[in-house]
């Protein structure tokens, strides 16, 4: 019987360091773009 390999073989921290890019990123976008939120129905 052949042994399937996981589909996510990464360790927990391994998966986190991967992950924190992006989550920055998004966190950053998010803090520019909710100030903005309330105003944007005059400006449309």
């Amino acid at each position: 019987m052949t042994t399937t390999r996981p589909a996510w073989a990464y360790t927990l921290p391994a998966a986190l360091l991967l992950m924190a890019p992006f989550d920055i990123l998004a966190s950053l976008a998010m803090d520019i773009y909710l100030p903005v939120v309330p105003a944007m129905p005059g400006v449309l």
